[in-house]
């Protein structure tokens, strides 16, 4: 699958490959499938790297919020991802909808409360 050049120099590809914008053949990546040109199926480093966000965002999220069972878990984890797809998203409104989407399905959640201060003074070493 190489690509051949043109009349002006410019790369022109031969039947069946996928060629990229640079010219060369975007079907032998390591993470694109030679046969098809498409990607391979959890092989691409933006998805590892969304699933390291996401998994950063849900610990920063079990930190703050009580589990009351399972169902609350899969609530957080959603609002994880929806936390995550805002910070990626490059339009404004999809940037708002998912936001207000995870601050609606954080109000269902209970919040770990912050320990009190203590009132006596004696425990600052006062």
């Amino acid at each position: 699958m190489e690509a051949s050049t043109g009349a002006l120099g410019l790369a022109q590809p031969k039947e069946g490959s996928a060629l990229s914008l640079t010219g060369h053949d975007a079907s032998t990546t390591l993470d694109r499938d030679p046969v098809n040109g498409r990607y391979k199926s959890k092989h691409t480093d933006s998805r590892i790297a969304r699933v390291k966000r996401v998994a950063e965002r849900l610990a920063q999220l079990r930190a703050t919020y009580m589990l009351a069972g399972p169902s609350d878990d899969a609530t957080l984890s959603i609002v994880a991802h929806l936390f995550v797809d805002a910070e990626a998203a490059r339009s404004r409104i999809s940037r708002v909808r998912c936001i207000n989407a995870a601050t609606r399905l954080l109000r269902t959640l209970k919040r770990r409360e912050a320990p009190a201060a203590p009132t006596n003074l004696k425990a600052f070493g006062l």
